[in-house]
């Protein structure tokens, strides 16, 4: 699996960068439940 890979080389600068798009994500989903 070479995504394994690159997801651990990558972990501690994408960490953040993840970190806050699920985030936002998150808040996306619970506007759009709310919405609903």
């Amino acid at each position: 699996n070479s995504e394994g890979a690159v997801v651990a080389s990558g972990v501690q600068s994408g960490d953040v960068l993840i970190n806050s798009n699920l985030r936002k994500l998150r808040e996306g989903m619970a506007v759009q439940g709310a919405q609903q």
